[in-house]
């Protein structure tokens, strides 16, 4: 790799960090875990949910995420359930775009040391 082409991968490299970072920060809140919709069925004996799978009550949104090393779930309603999802949501993305910088950083290695050793030979 030559010179000029070690500055179009940098120059490229540096382009779509920004980029992520940009998305990093529109992002908005986020948190950790997983929401999950469950239906259930109730401790009435004569209630239909017993016997027929599509009469179970719900949905109840439920958010599980760890605490201390235990997994931990609760019930979320209304407001709540919406902004959990989103969060929830926001760190998948976060993680994604997390794993892209990774990405881009090896991609950017090479480049960047062979830029560096030719600063530092047109120096000395």
């Amino acid at each position: 790799m030559n010179t000029e082409e070690a500055r179009k991968i940098l120059d490229d490299c540096l382009e779509k960090h920004k980029s992520l970072l940009e998305q990093v920060s529109a992002l908005g809140f986020i948190a950790q875990g997983s929401i999950n919709e469950r239906y259930l069925t109730c401790s009435s004996k004569n209630c239909s949910c017993h016997s027929d799978p599509s009469k179970r009550h719900g949905p109840y949104v439920y958010w599980t995420t760890k605490v201390q090393g235990k997994t931990v779930s609760r019930i979320l309603k209304g407001e709540t359930a919406e902004l959990m999802r989103q969060w929830v949501a926001n760190r998948i993305e976060l993680d994604s775009i997390v794993e892209q910088l990774r990405q881009l950083s090896v991609k950017a290695l090479e480049p960047s040391v062979l830029l560096m050793q030719q600063e530092r030979e047109s120096t000395d």
